[in-house]
């Protein structure tokens, strides 16, 4: 693709003194990337670490939603959720060969560049812990509920700032909200 027909990055989110790698930089350096394992949780959504402490996940399946639920999280909680540097959205090509009369067709795929938290999940350490361990990992746990439970409502069904409801049951609905409650 030449630079004149480059697809523009629809910015939703920078956090201040985060410098953007945009997409052409995260395709070059996932060469060198190590993936996440398969039974790691961001393993399913193209999840891919860019240093120690920074990671991306994108795709066509990726959503801001994500995001905003993470920085809404952070900001109404205190529930450790990693840090949300950008999101930004471009179009790109449908991954197949294409000849030269071919028509491309593009889909918008979403970056979330995150904190990489460090630290092993909780199925990987369960049976390693002792039962004070457990105990306390379930109390923080109820505590997250709680924080979650408190926020009030809405006054509608549907994801934040009035978006529609994100579910998979509705996803070939016409309307998907959001909904009077």
């Amino acid at each position: 693709m030449s630079a004149e027909n480059k697809p523009e990055l629809k910015l939703y989110y920078l956090r201040p003194g985060f410098e953007l790698i945009e997409p052409h930089e995260v395709e070059q350096r996932q060469e060198a990337l190590s993936r996440f394992g398969p039974d790691h949780p961001l393993f399913v959504n193209e999840a891919w670490k860019l240093s120690p402490t920074l990671a991306v996940k994108h795709g066509i399946n990726v959503k801001f939603r994500e995001a905003q639920n993470m920085l809404f999280i952070e900001q109404n909680t205190t529930i450790p959720v990693p840090k949300v540097y950008a999101v930004y959205s471009h179009l790109t090509p449908e991954r197949i060969d294409y000849t030269e009369d071919d028509e491309k067709t593009y889909y918008e795929e979403t970056y979330i560049f995150m904190e990489l938290l460090p630290g092993a999940t909780v199925n990987k350490s369960w049976d390693q812990w002792d039962q004070a361990t457990r105990l306390n990992v379930q109390n923080e746990l109820k505590d997250y509920v709680e924080q979650l439970r408190r926020i009030p409502e809405g006054g509608y069904i549907g994801s934040l700032n009035h978006g529609p409801v994100a579910d998979w049951l509705l996803d070939k609905a016409d309307n998907h909200g959001p909904f009077d409650s």
